[in-house]
């Protein structure tokens, strides 16, 4: 069992004051910045509420933000960097509470006094330096506070099940209930808002991750090759691109880590399957990509897109392994039931290779076509 008391740090440093937040909820992108930039069409999706109140609530967290950077930094009055967000961390019983209490723009240099990297040395004893000299306590003071809230993050990091609470905005005349569905929907581990992505994840993304050294080894051995994954392929209506299809398992297999297996071995079998539409059709995709994981019926590893209001915008498909075609078959239906009943016309769907050297590769190595009547 983890506990937790949260001491009044801020009621000590009460110019600058430190904010630390637990690993799980920075990966999964919890914090209100990331809600300023949704597109209103795909948060009221995915939230589950009206759009008009959607729309109203972002554009409301936006101009609120927006209007602190004229103000100056709240601790010195240079120009302001960022625009932080400070929130209270309570643990209890293996579970968190975070409860957001308020925005404080910063400039660079307090900024990276606030929120320094606990785990590197070199910026934590800047921060010590800057936080007793702007508080105006001694160094040795500030070093037994930051060594007792780096041990409360590092309890904190490791747990998993968190609840949100934003009243707060209300108060600041914003709303609430945008941040509170998808904050909550990121802190409980379903979704992520991390890098500017919205990602819905496949609870049972890892159940079958074993069976992918079994196609590892079938690639290594050559009882998997371009010409029997193009034919299987094709029996199931997907159209293979045999030149990048032959060239990319060329070149996977020149790699010494593919065959030699491991985590890094994993990752060169997966790929995404990416279409474009537009943005309204993107937030029925998404919203009843979440509806698929809620029940277990997701097939995709995950489904990405870009948070921001794009158009066309594109939504990925993540696959583990892009030498299962029967996998593929199923993903492709998934994204066959998601585009007909929110898209019109016809939709292309392209499978995508993870590159070697990261992200995804340039080119397609399988193709399925999509005609929508709706």
């Amino acid at each position: 069992m983890i506990e937790i008391v949260k001491i009044g740090v801020c009621e000590i440093m009460k110019i600058l004051c430190p904010v630390l937040v637990p690993k799980p909820l920075q990966e999964r992108g919890v914090l209100l910045a990331n809600i300023m930039h949704f597109d209103y069409l795909l948060a009221a999706s995915i939230a589950g509420i009206d759009e008009k109140t959607a729309s109203e609530e972002i554009e409301r967290l936006r101009r609120h933000v927006q209007s602190l950077y004229s103000r100056g930094c709240q601790v010195c009055g240079k120009k302001v960097k960022e625009v932080i967000e400070y929130w209270d961390y309570v643990v209890a019983r293996d579970r968190g509470i975070a409860i957001f209490d308020k925005f404080v723009p910063l400039c660079e240099k307090c900024l990276r006094a606030a929120r320094f990297d606990p785990e590197n040395k070199k910026e934590l004893k800047k921060a010590i330096k800057l936080l007793a000299k702007m508080n105006k306590i001694k160094k040795e003071e500030v070093e037994n506070i930051l060594d007792n809230l780096i041990k409360q993050w590092q309890l904190s990091s490791q747990v998993h099940e968190w609840k949100i609470y934003v009243n707060r905005l209300e108060d600041l005349g914003i709303g609430k209930r945008v941040a509170d569905a998808i904050l909550n929907s990121a802190a409980s581990g379903e979704i992520s808002l991390a890098n500017k992505k919205l990602t819905v994840f496949n609870p049972s993304r890892t159940v079958h991750e074993y069976l992918l050294y079994e196609d590892i080894d079938a690639l290594c051995t050559g009882r998997y090759d371009a010409s029997g994954l193009g034919v299987k392929a094709s029996m199931q209506g997907i159209e293979p691109a045999w030149s990048n299809l032959n060239e990319h398992i060329d070149y996977l297999l020149t790699l010494k880590k593919l065959c030699k297996g491991g985590q890094g071995a994993l990752k060169l079998l997966e790929g995404a399957w990416v279409i474009l539409v537009d943005r309204r059709a993107r937030a029925h995709i998404l919203g009843g990509a979440l509806l698929l994981a809620r029940r277990g019926e997701l097939w995709s590893s995950r489904v990405e897109t870009p948070i921001e209001p794009v158009e066309p915008a594109p939504v990925y498909f993540y696959v583990h392994s892009f030498v299962d075609i029967s996998l593929h078959k199923r993903v492709v239906e998934e994204i066959e039931s998601l585009v007909i009943s929110s898209s019109r016309g016809i939709v292309e769907a392209r499978f995508y290779p993870r590159s070697p050297e990261g992200g995804l590769s340039r080119y397609h190595i399988f193709r399925y076509i999509i005609h929508s009547k709706l």
